[in-house]
């Protein structure tokens, strides 16, 4: 028995690591292709909403200006 027995003995534990290896790649790659894009395709003006909504928060705009602001955004296209 010669060395190429003992590192013949090892291979199918390399194939399954290769295949465990391929398989995670795959998992990693396709997990995070299908998570719905929510803000581009229900709600376009959504992020606009949250940036006028922290603008009134930290005081950067007023009442007025911002009801202004939200007519805009959500009449527009």
């Amino acid at each position: 028995m010669g060395p190429v027995y003992n590192t013949a003995c090892f291979a199918p534990i390399g194939i399954f690591f290769g295949f465990l290896l391929v398989g995670l790649l795959f998992f990693y790659f396709f997990k995070n292709k299908r998570k719905p894009n929510i803000d581009s395709q229900e709600h376009p003006d959504q992020g606009a909403m949250e940036q006028l909504k922290m603008r009134l928060a930290r005081g950067e705009i007023t009442t007025d200006e911002y009801q202004q602001i939200k007519e805009a955004i959500t009449k527009s296209p």
